[in-house]
């Protein structure tokens, strides 16, 4: 008996440790799938090197194909909510499409101080890079209550730009922009996360992406902020945001029209310096 029950036990044991082997083989298999299911997703989240090097451009495409909505859908966004609340306060609808489109400036010029504060501390040339630059950490100023406090002022500007819309334009605008934003930011925070590791895993637990924080900044890197470079860099915002308000006031489309031109000006002076600059070179 003692020599029949030996091979029967050696053989079930045997049976047992491939059992084992195979379970582990499946469950690492499983896992590296997972793993490559997840850095697949996570890089379709993500913007490309092409959106991000361009992304000026696809932002102001944006805020075109918005503007073009009008040749279809011409009933302005502050017109219709003028009217309701005429009728709901009994008040004029004019002086209600007035405080519905300085309301929107308002929000304009709140999202031109936030951005101008942290392009402030990031530096102009930074911020129109096409190149996403990881070398520093910055957890000073507005980055201290906000990861994303330069994006978080591009939404604050949609929110007041889209009241100047048409119904279908403000969707485009809203979604449009929402969903470019997020890729956005989800390719910067890849990359920083790459670069500074557990530093930046620090800094997104104490700072969120999103809602900013009221609490000061713990993180004290000593940078020091350029405000010069914040205005010089956001002006383009600061005319945009002064045609705003000025069509707010007088319903002027062609004063509008003239102060939102300028608005280009500096920048081209600016590529016709570097176009020099590089000449000269």
């Amino acid at each position: 008996m003692l020599h029949s029950e030996r091979p029967g036990a050696r053989c079930l044991a045997r049976l047992m440790i491939r059992a084992n082997e195979l379970k582990l083989h499946i469950s690492n298999t499983t896992n590296i799938r997972m793993e490559t299911c997840s850095r697949r997703t996570s890089s379709l989240a993500n913007a490309s090197v092409f959106e991000f090097k361009h992304r000026d451009i696809i932002i102001r495409l944006i805020y075109l194909i918005a503007v073009l909505c009008y040749l279809f859908d011409p009933e302005m966004v502050a017109s219709l909510l003028a009217e309701r609340l005429a009728t709901q306060f009994g008040v004029l609808a004019e002086r209600a499409k007035h405080a519905v489109l300085f309301a929107g400036a308002g929000l304009v010029g709140l999202a031109v101080l936030i951005r101008t504060w942290a392009t402030a501390y990031l530096r102009y040339d930074v911020m129109r890079n096409p190149r996403i630059h990881t070398d520093r950490l910055i957890s000073e100023g507005p980055f201290g209550h906000l990861r994303n406090p330069l994006y978080f002022g591009n939404l604050l500007m949609v929110a007041g730009v889209s009241l100047s819309m048409s119904r279908s334009g403000l969707v485009v605008l809203v979604v449009g922009s929402l969903l470019f934003i997020h890729r956005l930011i989800g390719r910067e925070e890849s990359e920083l996360a790459q670069t500074h590791g557990e530093s930046f895993r620090d800094y997104c637990t104490a700072v969120p992406r999103w809602v900013p924080s009221l609490k000061p900044p713990k993180c004290m890197t000593g940078q020091i902020p350029s405000y010069k470079n914040g205005v010089v860099g956001e002006l383009f915002l600061w005319i945009i945001g002064l045609a705003l308000a000025t069509y707010a006031a007088t319903f002027d489309l062609r004063l509008f029209g003239i102060i939102f031109v300028c608005a280009f000006i500096p920048g081209a002076i600016r590529r016709i310096c570097r176009i020099g600059q590089r000449r000269a070179a």
